[in-house]
């Protein structure tokens, strides 16, 4: 009917021609005699129309910018109506508004169903999203439930409002107090504070965290975050790592071990060639003895062979790297200890000393021990002993008492070395036998961490009482 109006203009338009822009005014509507065109919303195709179609209906209803471009996809012929000769139109053939109506709502229709078809596939890629998002909550809950680190959400004065199970066990919080900072418990440095001072939104480091006794190192890092309320929150990560501390500090011990082991075995290489030139003179002065002076000094002439033996089968375990447990064999104590003060009370520093023995009369005649071993653990005792008895006044009667009883219930020997001298600071006992600790002005403090060593590689203990001004008393158990 449109076509063979006698109002509108009629216009061919080649393919490829722009009927009318998007944006342009929207005042006529247009009718398709033959051909088509492509309508084209911000650069996209959104439709096409042929012959016998209407495009731009709602010109005939409000005056307003093109919402679509319109081209021409073949050659095609176009006639033109505005909204006046539309109207013209309608009089000579009213059916003509009942064909724009049927063809708009057709097009509303078609609207509506694409729409719907859109809605219809949002909705299943947010139902696939949500599925998807649900999943990575899960798996960030689990994560962060199972998670070895400590994980909060603190206010800004470090009030815990969320945290997962592994910070109660990190932070000592089985019986948490909600308005306890936690920040209370970082001993050396606030980490907000830290962030701060940083002029950034987030900061890390190495903290420590003390609770009464207990004390842990962690490294701490902390972010802001932006609540619902715009109130100041915090995310506070912190992973202990007291053990790795630990561990490293091992290494860097036994690196210094290596060290001084390296230094302790040249050490020891020339000591032992001193010896053999000590045992070589040693040898010579014996050949010029009288059969009358070795018959007179037999035992003294044994105990300097068997002492300068001694020494060179220390320094070898020296160099060898020392023996991991004692090689035992059958040996009287009792004869040991008495040929060692034998042996130690010539000299200068024990010649002022008394030396009293007191001995079970049942106490065992043999012994399964390294002799060689507890002859070092028991010089060492002794020559501190002396040296804690060289510092009193000479008019206190200097006196080593050694006690040797016998437990046979337990299946133990006892034995016992206490001095009345100037005895041994509280604050020292504790770690005696485990570091290096001396009074001396030229120790070393190792003597009673070898002690220590010796006796516990014979499945014994060693234990220290002393009271200062009064002497000390060193206590050594051993299998019987």
């Amino acid at each position: 009917m449109l076509a063979d109006s006698k109002t509108g203009n009629t216009t061919t338009y080649p393919a490829g021609t722009e009927i009318f822009a998007e944006g342009s005014d929207g005042n006529s509507l247009i009718y398709i005699i033959s051909g088509s065109v492509k309508i084209i919303k911000q650069g996209i195709e959104i439709a096409r129309r042929e012959a016998c179609e209407l495009v731009g209906e709602m010109s005939l209803l409000e005056s307003e910018p093109r919402s679509a471009s319109v081209v021409a996809e073949t050659d095609c012929e176009i006639r033109e109506f505005s909204r006046e000769e539309f109207a013209s139109a309608i009089q000579e053939t009213p059916e003509l508004a009942l064909t724009v109506m049927q063809n708009l709502s057709k097009k509303l229709r078609e609207s509506d169903i694409i729409r719907l078809e859109e809605l219809e596939h949002k909705n299943l890629t947010l139902t696939v999203k949500n599925k998807q998002l649900s999943e990575i909550n899960s798996f960030l809950e689990e994560l962060i439930s199972q998670s070895s680190a400590a994980i909060l959400i603190v206010d800004e004065h470090g009030r815990i409002r969320r945290s997962n199970p592994a910070s109660d066990k990190i932070f000592w919080l089985e019986n948490r107090d909600t308005k306890r900072s936690i920040f209370e418990l970082f001993t050396n440095m606030n980490p907000i504070h830290q962030m701060w001072r940083s002029m950034s939104t987030r900061w890390s480091g190495e903290c420590v965290i003390v609770n009464g006794k207990k004390q842990r190192s962690v490294f701490a890092s902390v972010s802001r975050l932006q609540s619902k309320d715009n109130s100041n929150e915090y995310l506070l990560i912190c992973e202990d790592i007291s053990e790795i501390k630990r561990l490293n500090e091992q290494i860097l011990r036994l690196e210094r071990v290596s060290t001084a082991y390296g230094v302790a075995s040249e050490i020891a290489h020339d000591i032992k060639n001193y010896l053999a030139a000590i045992q070589g003179y040693f040898e010579l002065l014996q050949n010029g003895y009288s059969e009358e002076f070795r018959a007179r000094h037999t035992k003294h002439i044994s105990m300097i062979d068997k002492a300068i033996a001694d020494m060179s089968d220390y320094v070898e375990s020296v160099m060898s790297g020392g023996p991991d447990t004692a090689t035992v064999t059958s040996c009287n104590l009792v004869q040991t200890i008495d040929a060692l003060t034998r042996f130690l009370q010539p000299q200068t520093r024990f010649a002022d000393i008394d030396f009293v023995t007191k001995l079970d009369p049942d106490f065992p005649k043999a012994l399964q021990l390294d002799e060689a071993q507890i002859h070092r653990a028991l010089l060492n005792i002794l020559m501190n002993a002396a040296d804690a008895l060289q510092r009193v006044s000479d008019d206190r009667g200097k006196v080593i008492e050694v006690e040797l009883h016998h437990d046979s219930q337990q299946a133990r020997v006892i034995l016992v070395i206490s001095d009345n001298g100037c005895g041994i600071e509280p604050e020292l006992l504790k770690n005696l036998f485990h570091k290096k600790i001396t009074t001396k002005k030229r120790g070393h403090g190792i003597g009673l961490i070898t002690v220590r060593k010796i006796i516990e590689a014979h499945g014994g203990n060693v234990v220290v009482e002393s009271t200062p001004d009064v002497g000390s008393k060193f206590i050594i158990s051993l299998p019987a």
